[in-house]
């Protein structure tokens, strides 16, 4: 999609359901299911649900993700804790991504593995 449609997308509904894809490359790392905002006072609420950000990579965890893998962009974390929890399915992820996981592997804050891709640093927000 362009900017404009994710733009209205995040105006006009809200995200309820998103669903990892695997299998379908560093792209395309997840589907997002949405329904329209209903009221009024939901048309203020922040849709932390960017296709550009997505959710952290944690089964269960509905959190927007903080930082992203520059190796397999699928992998999103939204905390260190996210990020440990994740240690197995992320071994496994790697390695269908063909990306050396031995040795010390990738570390959560190191700018060299990981991209920071919060909104409030997009945006110029402190």
């Amino acid at each position: 999609g362009s900017a404009s449609f994710e733009s209205l997308l995040k105006q006009s509904c809200l995200v309820r359901r998103v669903v990892c894809l695997p299998c379908w490359g560093t792209d395309a790392a997840y589907l997002t299911v949405w329904n329209a905002r209903v009221a009024d006072s939901q048309k203020g609420c922040d849709a932390s649900s960017s296709p550009a950000a997505g959710y952290c990579s944690v089964q269960g965890c509905n959190c927007p993700a903080l930082r992203r893998s520059l190796h397999a962009r699928m992998l999103q974390y939204c905390s260190q804790e996210c990020f440990e929890k994740h240690s197995v399915q992320r071994q496994s992820t790697l390695a269908l991504h063909m990306v050396d996981s031995t040795g010390p592997g990738l570390q959560f804050d190191d700018k060299r593995h990981f991209m920071d891709i919060s909104c409030s640093k997009k945006q110029g927000l402190p």
